[in-house]
Protein backbone atom coordinates (compact mmCIF):
# COMPACT_ATOMS: atom_id res chain seq x y z
CA UNK A 1 0.00 0.00 0.00
CA UNK A 2 2.29 2.35 1.04
CA UNK A 3 4.27 1.71 -2.53
CA UNK A 4 1.53 2.34 -4.28
CA UNK A 5 0.46 5.94 -2.66
CA UNK A 6 4.69 6.45 -3.21
CA UNK A 7 3.79 6.02 -6.92
CA UNK A 8 0.35 8.02 -6.86
CA UNK A 9 2.23 11.26 -5.27
CA UNK A 10 5.54 11.03 -7.70
CA UNK A 11 2.32 10.48 -10.39
CA UNK A 12 0.36 13.43 -9.63
CA UNK A 13 3.47 16.10 -8.92
CA UNK A 14 4.98 15.14 -12.35
CA UNK A 15 1.78 15.37 -14.02
CA UNK A 16 1.53 18.36 -12.40
CA UNK A 17 4.78 19.90 -13.51
CA UNK A 18 4.12 18.95 -16.95
CA UNK A 19 0.57 20.61 -17.30
CA UNK A 20 2.19 24.08 -15.96
CA UNK A 21 4.92 23.49 -18.21
CA UNK A 22 1.78 22.76 -21.37
CA UNK A 23 0.08 25.89 -19.71
CA UNK A 24 2.79 28.60 -20.00
CA UNK A 25 3.06 27.41 -23.25
CA UNK A 26 -0.51 28.16 -23.74
CA UNK A 27 -1.98 24.88 -24.09
CA UNK A 28 -5.62 23.93 -22.83
CA UNK A 29 -4.68 22.03 -19.65
CA UNK A 30 -8.12 21.96 -17.89
CA UNK A 31 -9.54 18.90 -18.93
CA UNK A 32 -6.09 16.75 -17.82
CA UNK A 33 -6.72 19.24 -14.69
CA UNK A 34 -10.02 17.68 -13.76
CA UNK A 35 -8.74 14.23 -14.21
CA UNK A 36 -5.43 15.39 -11.98
CA UNK A 37 -8.07 16.42 -9.28
CA UNK A 38 -9.51 12.69 -9.42
CA UNK A 39 -6.09 11.78 -8.96
CA UNK A 40 -5.51 13.69 -6.04
CA UNK A 41 -8.59 12.51 -4.70
CA UNK A 42 -7.88 8.68 -4.85
CA UNK A 43 -4.71 9.61 -3.14
CA UNK A 44 -6.23 11.73 0.07
CA UNK A 45 -8.27 8.80 0.27
CA UNK A 46 -5.51 6.62 0.31
CA UNK A 47 -3.67 8.56 3.35
CA UNK A 48 -6.33 9.24 5.46
CA UNK A 49 -9.06 11.95 3.54
CA UNK A 50 -5.98 14.39 4.14
CA UNK A 51 -5.96 17.56 1.83
CA UNK A 52 -3.25 17.03 -1.18
CA UNK A 53 -1.20 19.81 -2.35
CA UNK A 54 1.80 19.08 -4.81
CA UNK A 55 3.28 21.58 -2.94
CA UNK A 56 3.38 19.76 0.19
CA UNK A 57 4.24 16.66 -1.90
CA UNK A 58 7.88 18.14 -2.93
CA UNK A 59 8.56 19.53 0.22
CA UNK A 60 8.10 16.11 2.03
CA UNK A 61 10.75 14.75 -0.17
CA UNK A 62 13.35 17.50 0.78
Amino acid sequence: MQQQISELRRHIEDQEILLDVLEHDGHNVEPERAKLAIEKAKLARLVGDQPVDAGELRDARR
